[in-house]
């Protein structure tokens, strides 16, 4: 036999072989089906279902530019801010099962990310607030306050509790101390027509055994607050300002459609329980909205009294992503 033969042997072969097995050849599977992402409007805009839950998602944050400049015009300041904020909701038999991590990183150097908020809310119009929140102290009005003391993220728990206009919450933190004993923080906001009103009172138990009032109230524009801290407070005091009283006003109005300003004016007495210290502060806000999610804004703020041997001026200018 040539080569010749043993070859064209050999393809008849193949050939026919294949004709035989053409009937039980491989078809290749069909692809599992894509489950694609879903709106959820329920808990409003920026939500979506995670695949194959009923619980919806949100991602939110911003990074921000900041240069502050004083009167010192050659010792400027810069700095940045990142955060990102993941919001989680769904529906249940006890009502709406909610949760919020926040994260945070910032200052003039790379720096790693820290958990500022981490709580979770339980129900509806009432509902159990449980985890690391930020304080219920953290209120003011329109403008850049510059002498309310905000209160800091605490571990809390909390109740709130709705009415007719209006929301009553309950709250017991950890006051970081030595004792087993929590700071009481009740607040109240209601409304009647444009009319605001936020009021909250914070009892300090181990840090200064001291007690203080905070009342805000905004109208079409206008804001006013006042807050009262149990004399001898001083600085470094969750809840209790560095003054025993701070009264301030604001107003905001869009200039037009993109341009948003602020003007604010407090006034400090009673710096640490010394009748003879008083100061003041005034801040002109100025936020333009370049594009969608992105503004740049612009703050001046002048401050003097008692404690200025100097009158304080500042210019922070400001540049915020946001998503």
């Amino acid at each position: 036999m040539t080569i010749k033969s043993l070859l064209i042997g050999s393809a008849a072969a193949i050939v026919a072989a294949s004709g035989a097995q053409a009937a039980d050849a491989i078809v290749a599977a069909d692809p599992e089906p894509v489950e694609y992402v879903q709106v959820c409007d329920t808990y409003g805009d920026g939500y979506f279902y995670i695949p194959g839950t009923e619980t919806c998602l949100k991602f939110s944050g911003y990074v921000q530019w900041q240069t502050i400049i004083d009167d010192d015009a050659d010792d400027s300041e810069h700095t940045y801010e990142a955060r990102l904020q993941i919001d989680a909701k769904n529906d249940s038999e006890i009502g709406t099962i909610a949760s919020q991590i926040r994260l945070t990183a910032g200052g003039d150097q790379a720096d790693d990310f820290t958990v500022d908020r981490a709580y979770m809310t339980i129900g509806d119009g009432n509902y159990w607030t449980v985890g690391l929140i930020g304080s219920p102290w953290d209120f003011s009005i329109v403008g850049e306050q510059n002498y309310l003391d905000s209160g800091v993220t605490r571990l809390a728990v909390g109740y709130t509790m709705a009415f007719d206009g209006g929301t009553v919450g309950l709250y017991l933190v950890d006051d970081l101390g030595t004792d087993a004993t929590p700071d009481f923080i009740a607040k109240a906001t209601f409304t009647v027509g444009d009319l605001g009103i936020v009021a909250a009172w914070a009892h300090n138990e181990s840090q200064a055994s001291a007690n203080s009032v905070k009342v805000n109230a905004t109208y079409m524009g206008f804001g006013a607050h006042v807050q009262w801290s149990e004399d001898g407070a001083g600085s470094g005091v969750d809840y209790l300002a560095d003054y025993e009283w701070v009264i301030g006003a604001g107003y905001g109005f869009d200039a037009t459609d993109r341009l948003n300003i602020a003007l604010a004016a407090d006034m400090a007495m009673d710096k640490a329980g010394v009748s003879t210290v008083d100061d003041y502060a005034l801040s002109a806000n100025f936020t333009y909205q370049v594009a969608e999610g992105l503004e740049a804004a612009a703050r001046l703020t002048h401050k003097n009294g008692d404690s200025f041997a100097d009158a304080e001026n500042e210019l922070r200018l400001r540049l915020k992503r946001s998503f």
